[in-house]
């Protein structure tokens, strides 16, 4: 037995019922660089499909794309950062008191 199935059993007994899921790429853009507008229009125009994130500003999701946001031209410039999402959470709230 796996350690992963270990601890699906082990958790089922307490009525938890396992879900596989998998992160969802999201990226952040670094609008001290660059106006945030310029990048999303620039990657939707290279066929990207972005979803912004609700709670995270500059944040979007990379739902759909035909290459990989590192192989973007922005992505070694640090205009886009890679994220997960709620991960950023805490430099945000950084940025909110500070700025």
């Amino acid at each position: 037995m796996s350690g992963r199935e270990f601890f699906i059993g082990r958790y089922a007994k307490l009525g938890w019922k396992y879900k596989d899921v998998k992160p969802r790429q999201a990226v952040r853009i670094n609008s001290m660089n660059v106006s945030e507008k310029k990048v999303v229009k620039r990657l939707e125009s290279l066929g990207v499909e972005l979803e912004r994130i609700p709670f995270l500003k500059n944040g979007y999701w990379f739902n759909r794309s035909e290459f990989s946001v590192g192989a973007t031209t922005e992505y070694p410039f640090r205009v886009l950062l890679h994220s997960r999402g709620c991960g950023s959470n805490p430099s945000d709230a950084v940025y909110r008191v500070k700025g």
